[in-house]
């Protein structure tokens, strides 16, 4: 038994320490990302709702790979091979954003792979040096690629979940977190008009749970739940960036972290999205110290 354990805080601590957390604008991110693709020896997998990045693409005209395959949601004069392209054609959306490197690396987070959401708007991106996830999302990948359902099970570890819709109801997964909630959640969000998800966080107010949050500034209009949980007391601001706020993350109790690509939106459940949660303190700390840096000087009332 206790060899058991111990292997199994040998796995956790393994998957922690194989993912570093990012934020752009900034040179750092943009540097180590751009690194990680360089370093590329076999294969590059990219999906991505937009993926225009000139950096990134003198990289891989530059690269002889065994394999580069690019599966996007949106039309691009990309300089590949027809081969190496696939548009997604279904009738919702694909929103998914994520590099598979060699099979060992995977580059996922909020951010399209363009210029605009590396060096102007305000993402967060996560690099996980793991062949098992590296894996797990080379499976997704394909499952699109090949035009096939996805019948893989969600990623479960004792500090990692990965989920993708629309096998999975990513709400509800938020909500779950929600409901766990004990002290605090922040948020930072693109675009959120999801009544539901508004609707817990009115309740876990009124249980004395601390609560703010960020919205991007031109979505904060229409459908949005800004005035709404405004009225019910929860602080909540605007952002003041030059670019776009395109985050999509809450951070609850200071150690749980859900982030990925989906916006929490009604329409956002029908689409092709990925999220994560992430169980870790450390990696909940990094978020929540640019959340607070975002608060303070990026925004507004």
């Amino acid at each position: 038994m206790r060899k058991f354990l111990f292997i199994f805080i040998i796995l956790i601590n393994s998957i922690l320490s194989s993912i570093s957390v990012y934020f752009t604008p900034s040179k750092q991110a943009d540097e180590e990302i751009l690194k990680v693709i360089k370093g590329a020896k076999n294969s590059i997998f990219i999906a991505s709702y937009n993926f225009n990045y000139k950096e990134i693409i003198e990289i891989l005209k530059n690269k002889k790979l065994d394999e580069l395959k690019i599966f996007i949601g949106k039309e691009s004069n990309l300089p590949f091979s027809q081969s190496c392209i696939q548009v997604y054609k279904g009738s919702n959306l694909f929103h998914s954003k994520f590099i598979i490197i060699d099979n060992e690396i995977t580059i996922i987070g909020s951010g399209n792979f363009t210029k605009n959401d590396f060096h102007l708007f305000h993402n967060n991106f996560l690099i996980i040096k793991d062949k098992n996830i590296s894996e797990y999302f080379k499976e997704n990948f394909f499952s699109l690629w090949n035009n096939k359902e996805n019948n893989k099970s969600p990623f479960l570890s004792e500090t990692l979940e990965i989920y993708f819709s629309p096998e999975e109801n990513l709400e509800e997964k938020i909500i779950e977190e929600i409901e766990k909630a004990k002290s605090s959640i922040y948020f930072s969000h693109f675009y959120f008009s999801s009544e539901n998800i508004a609707r817990h966080l009115i309740d876990k107010k009124k249980k004395g749970v601390d609560i703010n949050g960020i919205f991007e500034r031109y979505n904060t209009s229409n459908y949005s739940t800004f005035y709404i949980l405004n009225d019910y007391g929860i602080n909540v601001r605007k952002n003041n960036m030059a670019g776009f706020l395109h985050d999509k993350f809450f951070v609850i109790d200071e150690k749980v972290v859900i982030t990925g690509s989906y916006n929490p939106t009604v329409s956002a459940r029908k689409n092709y999205e990925t999220i994560l949660i992430l169980r870790n303190k450390e990696i909940a700390g990094k978020y929540l110290k640019e959340w607070i840096k975002l608060w303070r000087w990026e925004s507004l009332p």
